[in-house]
């Protein structure tokens, strides 16, 4: 048990301790060897979350995080703008509701919602957004 504020350190493998590996661990250590695949191996593996209410669980990335770690294992000189708030965990299958001045309310699928918000600051014809109006 740690005091209060230090980290816990019974997960941590000491210094000069001797450790016997299996023919599963052994198996593992080498496919985090591989020069590709394995760090992504190792963090789907053995990372760990702290989640707030189901504590530790196992490191699962977004499909744009798995290219970046593929990136980086596979060049050795990348840069990434990666700005915050842009976008980077959205996928096709999430809807925006939006609600409109007569107060109809739709579920938007993002893709068509960027269409209408570009067709409306362009001024070009808007996608229709009727199929996806949301019945009370």
């Amino acid at each position: 048990m740690s005091a209060k504020g230090t980290a816990e350190s019974s997960l941590v493998k000491q210094p000069y301790t001797k450790h016997q590996y299996t023919s599963d661990t052994f198996n593992d250590f080498e496919q985090c060897c591989d020069r590709t695949d394995g760090p992504l191996f190792f963090m789907e593996n053995y990372m760990m979350l702290q989640h707030p209410i189901r504590g530790a669980i196992k490191f699962k990335p977004y499909p744009y995080q798995v290219e970046l770690i593929k990136s980086y294992a596979c060049n050795r000189y990348s840069i990434n703008l990666l700005g915050r708030q842009m976008g980077k965990c959205l996928t096709e299958k999430i809807n925006i509701v939006i609600r409109n001045k007569r107060g109809e309310v739709y579920d938007i699928p993002i893709g068509i919602f960027h269409e209408y918000e570009a067709a409306k600051r362009d001024g070009t014809k808007k996608p229709d957004i009727s199929p996806y109006k949301r019945s009370e």
